[in-house]
């Protein structure tokens, strides 16, 4: 592939004492929330982009550039003088009054205001790492666009308001009421039935779509941008990826767990992908990318069971110092060796 393709990750320190007293004054007047929305799992630093970057490192350097998108902080054992690392503030491509901010959400539907951000690109939370060697075809396809995994979900009979409103009200988690307002407002743009959720993991995209999809919500969005914590009507990522399957512009596969790919998830129709590389794509690409444990030991089982190509080791409440302490141990032995983006 003749075009560059850079690196997004989301980071915040939550265990700055100086961050965290900021978080707690904005909480406090923000009043009622969702209680997903304000547990230290959401902002807690367990030294996950220290490891991230050495997955980087080690399984695609083919990496064009890496941005960090944070609040003001930058991690002490960071090399910020590597001419493939930027900085971004929230300040750099945030309304000024939508912050301070503490919603991931509203940062990433900002991210294509990255100066220089390269049109191809990738967005990750820093509790998502490659597993083991990566290719640019396994993210984009020949014809350039976006190859993205989702995970199947029941049909269900949502097609109307009343349903939706149903299906929302029903989702006890704050994230799935979140990708049920996705669904829907695909749905009423372009009529397409989706029966499918994301895989929590690094996801490729295109920054013209990415803007232009945005102008074609721009209430929601908005919203989005302006919400300081997680809240139900946040609109996640997760809609450039269905509505630009809907235009033809992007290609679902399907979780590897699952095998073929139904018709219930109306994928895309692959052009430009080889045989070899399709197989390769639904066969081997991604080997249960997300578990959610307390404790962390399932997927660190599961990941040197299976060696998969991404993997996450996503944080959860729950989850105590020994927990903490076993997922940083399982980091150092996965990924040994500093990379060149540290000091």
């Amino acid at each position: 592939m003749n075009f560059p393709i850079d690196l997004v990750y989301l980071w915040v320190d939550g265990n700055d004492t100086v961050w965290r007293a900021k978080k707690d004054k904005y909480m406090k007047q923000a009043g009622l929330l969702h209680k997903d929305a304000k547990t230290d799992a959401r902002f807690r630093d367990n030294d996950e982009l220290r490891y991230a970057l050495r997955s980087a490192h080690m399984f695609a350097p083919w990496i064009n550039h890496i941005y960090i998108v944070t609040d003001g902080q930058v991690p002490k054992w960071l090399n910020t003088k590597h001419p493939k690392i930027s900085i971004i503030d929230h300040k750099q491509i945030m309304p000024a009054d939508a912050l301070p901010t503490f919603n991931s959400g509203a940062i990433a539907s900002c991210v294509d205001n990255i100066p220089a951000l390269a049109e191809h690109f990738l967005l990750a939370n820093d509790d998502t790492f490659f597993g083991r060697e990566h290719y640019p075809y396994d993210f984009f396809s020949l014809d350039g666009f976006p190859i993205n995994v989702v995970k199947p979900k029941p049909k269900e009979n949502l097609w109307t308001d009343a349903g939706f409103s149903k299906a929302i009200a029903g989702k006890r988690g704050l994230h799935g009421k979140k990708l049920m307002l996705v669904q829907k407002l695909v749905y009423e743009k372009t009529g397409k039935k989706y029966y499918c959720w994301p895989s929590h993991n690094l996801e490729p995209f295109r920054k013209s779509h990415f803007t232009e999809i945005k102008s074609l919500f721009p209430k929601e969005i908005r919203t989005t941008i302006y919400n300081r914590f997680r809240k139900p009507d946040d609109i996640l990522t997760f809609i450039y990826i269905l509505y630009n399957n809907a235009l033809g512009r992007g290609h679902l596969t399907l979780h590897k767990k699952y095998g073929a790919i139904p018709d219930s998830c109306e994928p895309g129709d692959y052009r430009g992908l080889n045989k070899k590389t399709l197989v390769r794509l639904v066969k081997s690409i991604f080997i249960k990318p997300q578990y959610f444990t307390m404790d962390g030991r399932q997927i660190i089982h599961a990941i040197l069971k299976y060696k998969p190509f991404l993997f996450c080791i996503n944080d959860a409440s729950a989850n105590g110092e020994r927990a903490l302490q076993n997922n940083r141990k399982f980091f150092e032995s996965y990924f040994p060796n500093k990379s060149e983006f540290e000091l």
